[in-house]
C-alpha cells in the first residue's frame, strides 16, 4: 500500500493531511462515511514504522478518546498498522481500556476498527494480559453477534490472538512437558 495520509500532531491538535486521495485539496482529511472511502487511507509498513519510531503512538491513543468520529476512524486505522510493528508504546499508554470503550460505539466502523486494533495489540504476551486484565474478552464475545460482518470478523480475530499462546511463549519443551 501507498502512504496517502500524513498524521501531524502540533500544539496538541491532531491533523491528517491527505497527499494523494481524491479529497486532496481539503487539508484536513475528512472522509465521507462509505466503505469505499475507508480504503483510501492506508499506511505502508515503512509509514507505520516511521509513526511508531516518532513517538506519536501515545498521543494518538489519547487523541482517539476526544476526536470526532471520522478522525477516530483514521486514528484507529493508523493504530492498527502501527501496532503490528510495535505494540509496546500503546500498551504503556493504556490503550486497551480506551479500545474497550470504543467497542461499544454506536458507529459500526469504530467498533470494527477498535477490534482490529485489539487484534494487533494481542500479538505480544503483554497485550494478551492487558486484554484479560481490563475485561475486554466478554465485550469481544458480545460483538460476535453484531449485525456488521466486519465487526464480527475483527472481534473473532482479536479473541483468537488473545487466547492463543505459542509454545515459545509458554516455555514448552517438546516431548518433556511444560518448562
Amino acid at each position: 500500500g501507498r502512504i496517502c495520509a500524513q498524521v501531524f500532531l502540533t500544539s496538541g491538535r491532531l491533523s491528517i493531511h491527505c497527499t494523494s486521495c481524491p479529497v486532496k485539496g481539503r487539508g484536513l482529511h475528512q472522509r465521507p462515511s462509505t466503505p469505499k472511502s475507508r480504503t483510501l487511507c492506508s499506511l505502508s509498513p515503512p509509514g507505520a514504522e516511521a509513526i511508531s519510531k516518532s513517538g506519536l503512538i501515545p498521543r494518538l491513543v489519547n487523541k482517539v478518546k476526544d476526536e470526532d468520529e471520522e478522525i477516530q476512524e483514521l486514528i484507529l486505522d493508523t493504530l492498527y498498522f502501527c501496532l503490528q510493528w510495535d505494540a509496546s508504546p500503546a500498551l504503556q499508554s493504556k490503550a486497551v481500556p480506551i479500545l474497550r470503550e470504543k467497542l461499544s460505539s454506536a458507529n459500526e466502523y469504530i467498533r470494527s476498527a477498535a477490534a482490529h486494533a485489539l487484534m494487533a495489540i494481542c500479538m505480544p504476551r503483554e497485550g494478551k494480559n492487558q486484554v484479560w486484565e481490563y475485561g475486554v474478552i466478554p465485550v469481544l464475545v458480545l460483538l460476535l453477534d453484531d449485525r456488521n460482518i466486519d465487526v464480527k470478523a475483527n472481534a473473532a480475530g482479536a479473541l483468537m490472538f488473545a487466547a492463543v499462546t505459542t509454545a515459545g511463549q509458554r516455555g514448552w519443551n517438546w516431548g518433556r512437558g511444560a518448562a
